[in-house]
């Protein structure tokens, strides 16, 4: 999936402590803001052709407790609202009432189709850099299951730390990658949540071609 703006991910490997990297990035001149933490499950939805992907854009539907919304994550930005249904469907009209606007157009009038469901613990701050630019540092816990398919018992399988600037140099991206890489040793991530859930999984990622075997 390509995007627009300068997006990083890197593995976050089981037991390593987020308070210890806070830490460690307060030592080098970053200020990190009151973290956030979220619990939720979601469905990643996509048209059989990967439309939405090839966008930069992915789309999923979530729930925490009672409540259920879209996510629609774009070179843009995020936005998510209130969605007026389950995670339970075999598909979605691009232009059901209450989906973002932008996702009829991405999708070209084809159904949006179930991709890969995810649990999710995350754990979200925003930060200041030396050079005063506003990053944003996400940090998951997940596991991954088949659009009707069980999840696996056990710990979470994955974790995946993101990055992205929300405003300054972009310099501050690439310093602040580069920390986490050579000073921290997180190794480069294969890409975002449903990338990773996709390539786990063992599922084809639609609009990607299948490499020769």
């Amino acid at each position: 999936m390509e995007t627009g703006n300068p997006v990083g991910w890197f593995e976050l490997p089981a037991g390593r402590s987020l308070s210890g990297m806070v830490r460690t990035l307060g030592r080098a001149g970053y200020l990190v803001g009151p973290p956030a933490i979220s619990r939720y499950e979601c469905v990643f939805v996509e048209t059989q052709d990967g439309r939405l992907a090839k966008r930069g854009t992915r789309l999923s539907i979530r729930r925490a407790g009672a409540r259920i919304t879209w996510h629609l994550s774009s070179p843009g930005g995020q936005i998510e609202e209130p969605f007026d249904g389950t995670l339970s469907f075999r598909s979605l009209s691009p232009d059901r009432p209450g989906l973002p606007a932008a996702v009829g157009e991405l999708a070209g009038g084809r159904l949006l189709l179930p991709l890969v469901r995810l649990r999710v613990f995350a754990w979200e701050a925003s930060l200041q850099s030396p050079s005063a630019s506003t990053l944003a540092l996400r940090a998951e816990r997940f596991t991954a299951a088949p659009p009707r398919g069980g999840y696996p018992k056990g710990p979470w399988r994955h974790g995946l730390l993101t990055v992205r600037i929300l405003d300054g140099n972009p310099d501050a991206f690439l310093h602040l990658a580069t920390y986490l890489r050579d000073r921290l040793g997180f190794s480069r991530g294969a890409g975002d949540a449903c990338r990773v859930a996709l390539q786990a999984l063992g599922i084809p990622e639609p609009g990607v071609p299948v490499p020769a075997s």
